[in-house]
C-alpha cells in the first residue's frame, strides 16, 4: 500500500511520525521520561551532557522535549549526525 494511499485510507491531515512531532503529541514511557529527566538534571546543573542511541531511539525527541521545558531563552542543543568515535576495530577515517 503506498503512502498516499494509507494518508487516505486513515484520514491523515500530515504525514504521521515525521521529525517534527511536537514533544507533546508523542506517548511517553519510562525510557522517554528518564531521558528527559537526565537531560534535564545536565542543563541545571550547567554541566555537558551526551545523548546516544540508535537511530530512531527518540534522542531528538528527548532533547526537545527537555529544551522545551525551559523558562528562559538561550538555552539549545547541537546534534551530529556523525558518531564521535569509530567503531572498535575500524580504521578512522582521514
Amino acid at each position: 500500500m503506498s503512502i498516499d494511499a494509507l494518508r487516505t485510507h486513515y484520514g491523515f491531515t500530515r504525514m504521521p511520525f515525521g521529525k517534527n512531532i511536537a514533544p507533546g503529541m508523542v506517548h511517553h514511557h519510562q525510557a522517554h521520561d528518564q531521558a528527559v529527566a537526565r537531560i534535564s538534571w545536565a542543563i541545571n546543573e550547567t554541566a555537558i551532557g551526551v545523548v546516544t542511541g540508535e537511530v530512531g531511539a527518540g534522542k531528538t525527541l528527548a532533547i526537545r522535549t527537555a529544551t522545551g521545558a525551559l523558562p528562559r531563552p538561550g538555552i539549545g542543543s547541537s546534534t551530529s549526525p556523525t558518531p564521535l568515535s569509530e567503531p572498535e576495530g575500524s580504521t578512522p577515517r582521514s
